[in-house]
């Protein structure tokens, strides 16, 4: 397959990365300087660093829709490994609770630092991600399989899920996904579910793109489309119930994405305002949760206007306490804290494995080893991981520069597929992935393979599509562009 280069396009590109390796190796004359503790110089010189970097990636872009898979990371990024130091440096607003603000002043410097050069090493992926598109066009079949797998499996988590998740009585780090609060069989109907639904969002989708590219696309909404979006409603709704953000967060990025990428831009100042609004719902969402769990606190009481994003940010802590946890036990985890992440891609394997070796979750996983680190062997809560940590606890700065590279790669390929322009498949992979866009920078660095991984396995076997297909016409080929 041949690749076409545009002359100044190329240029630009590899000239916005040298700006990047150029601010990559400032950022490298910081190391060892005021590396520990937290004061105001190296939290504005790390900050100004990784804004600088933003503002050149924004400029460099020449797409009216600003509503986007690196938009979406870079906004979560940004608020996670960013405020939290900000506010306490220049602000003096400390965290509640000691667990996190003593490590805080202890490592905010550095934490800082590697989240800068994570920041710098995805967005040289990114520029570097080629645009892959290949003309093709999926005739899709199934949707009443897709549907009634998504209504049997929303029936059967409701029931095995039980009481304690409805009533919001549980808020411990799952073993199996990204934000789930619940164990056992429910479990992996959740994750099920979730993929589930992703696929029925990307099977709608997909159908109104095609048929508007096509010409057959009408005004009228098909009672299957109806039915679709109402399912997708009520798994949302179950969910609130339950008290979860994630999968809210997770759909409506999902829709927000497609939307913006092929229906209508997102300018800039809409999606400001639809940051504001979400940061705003996330955190009073958080503090309802709160306030039924015995917690009373009013919104916008504690951290003032800080607080519209104050519960997103949270999850710097973990990557500051994966800082102390290294310094304490002076080496790395040199990988084993993925094997949670890749046995997820196998149902029940994790847990044979961990029967069969006599470890324990906290071996395999990263939020749970930051969270028996963190609170004992007998938590109540969970700590979570992040973008920065988790490479950071298994390969230390190398593990943190490969890693936010390749994602980088790989998040510039999604984006170009969520155009449906590469056929059914690829554009649920970038559906699927695109939606944790914005909350991975809370994640494991993982955590995208396995909803993709079980999404493309179910939807090839109730929608008829081929992974594979034996052959296409040179004339049904688009050739990818850089």
């Amino acid at each position: 397959m041949n690749t076409i280069y545009n002359a100044t396009t190329y240029a630009s590109k590899y000239k916005l990365i040298g700006v990047y390796l150029i601010l990559f190796a400032i950022l490298c004359s910081f190391y060892n300087v005021g590396v520990y503790g937290l004061d105001r110089y190296h939290a504005l010189a790390y900050l100004f660093l990784a804004a600088t970097a933003v503002i050149l990636h924004l400029l460099s872009v020449s797409d009216r829709n600003w509503l986007r898979i690196d938009t979406l990371f870079i906004s979560g990024f940004m608020v996670v490994n960013y405020q939290w130091p900000i506010m306490a440096a220049y602000f003096d607003i400390t965290p509640m609770y000691s667990f996190q603000s003593t490590p805080l002043f202890e490592y905010g410097n550095y934490s800082m630092w590697l989240s800068t050069a994570s920041l710098l090493c995805w967005l040289t992926g990114y520029s570097t991600g080629i645009k892959m598109t290949i003309g093709r066009r999926d005739a899709l079949s199934g949707f009443s399989k897709v549907g009634a797998s998504f209504l049997i499996a929303m029936l059967a988590f409701t029931l095995t899920a039980g009481t304690e998740f409805f009533s919001r009585d549980i808020y411990t780090e799952s073993q199996d996904y990204l934000y789930q609060t619940i164990g056992g069989v429910a479990s992996y109907l959740s994750i099920i579910l979730d993929i589930l639904c992703i696929i029925l969002l990307s099977y709608i989708s997909y159908e109104y793109l095609i048929s508007k590219k096509i010409g057959t696309s009408t005004e009228r909404i098909s009672s299957k489309t109806l039915f679709g979006i109402a399912l997708i409603c009520a798994y949302a709704i179950i969910y609130l119930f339950g008290g979860e953000r994630g999968q809210i967060v997770q759909i409506f990025t999902a829709i927000a994405l497609v939307y913006g990428t092929n229906i209508r831009p997102i300018t800039a100042l809409q999606f400001v305002l639809m940051l504001i609004v979400g940061f705003t719902l996330f955190s009073m969402f958080g503090m309802y949760r709160g306030y039924s769990a015995g917690y009373s606190s009013n919104f916008l009481e504690t951290y003032g206007i800080w607080e519209i994003s104050s519960g997103f940010a949270q999850s710097v802590f973990p990557t500051i306490q994966a800082i102390s946890l290294v310094n304490g036990n002076g080496d790395f985890f040199y990988g084993s804290l993925w094997v949670s992440q890749i046995l997820g891609l196998i149902p029940f394997m994790q847990g044979f494995f961990l029967s069969w070796t006599g470890w324990q979750i906290q071996d395999i996983s990263s939020s749970m080893q930051l969270t028996v680190f963190t609170f004992g062997s007998s938590p109540n809560t969970g700590m979570g991981t992040s973008f920065v940590a988790d490479p950071y606890l298994n390969f230390g700065i190398g593990g943190i520069i490969a890693i936010s590279f390749a994602h980088g790669i790989i998040s510039r390929i999604m984006a170009s597929w969520l155009t449906a322009e590469a056929g059914f498949v690829r554009f649920f992979c970038a559906v699927s992935f695109g939606s944790l866009a914005f909350y991975i920078t809370r994640g494991s660095t993982l955590v995208q393979m396995q909803p993709i991984v079980w999404g493309v396995a179910i939807a090839a076997s109730i929608t008829g599509i081929r992974l594979f297909p034996a052959r296409r016409s040179p004339a049904d080929i688009e050739q990818p562009t850089r």
